[in-house]
This record gives structure tokens, sequence and C-alpha cells, in this order.
């Protein structure tokens, strides 16, 4: 497993205790917009990436629900979804 976050985002005390509790789990931090995407970008990818039963998803039945919990969350604290 692999746990992958936004550099910089965490403290190192908080960093530490993830490590300690996720014992051989792999830690990567990726820097914030270029390896790691926003949820914006990251929903696009998702929906036009051809993941999921390889269908280009679209808002509605194809959409795994959490993922469109997600989009919608994010629109709502003022994000994008594309």
């Amino acid at each position: 497993m692999e746990l992958v976050l936004p550099a910089g985002a965490l403290s190192a005390a908080t960093l530490s205790a993830l490590r300690g509790m996720l014992p051989g789990v792999l830690t990567t931090q990726l820097r914030p917009g270029s390896g790691f995407w926003d949820a914006g970008r990251a929903l696009h990818e998702l929906r036009t990436g051809g993941y999921f039963d390889h269908r280009v998803l679209k808002p509605g039945p194809s959409t795994p629900p959490l993922l469109e919990v997600s989009a919608t969350a994010s629109r709502a604290l003022g994000g994008t979804s594309r």
C-alpha cells in the first residue's frame, strides 16, 4: 500500500504519527498542482480516463455514488469539479 500526500500539508508530528500507525506503508509526498491533483482535476481525470468498467464517467448512474458526493461537496465549498 501507498499513502500519497501533498508535500508540506502535514506537520512533522502528524506525518510521524501516520507513519507509526501505518507500519510498512510507503509514504509519498507530491507537490500540489503538478504531482498531486486538486479535487477538480482528479474528478475530471476519473470521469474521462476510462475508469470504472472502462466506461467514460458522466454524472449519473455510471458514476460511483461516493464520487458524486465528493464532487457536490467540493462545489459547495467553492471548489471545481469540471
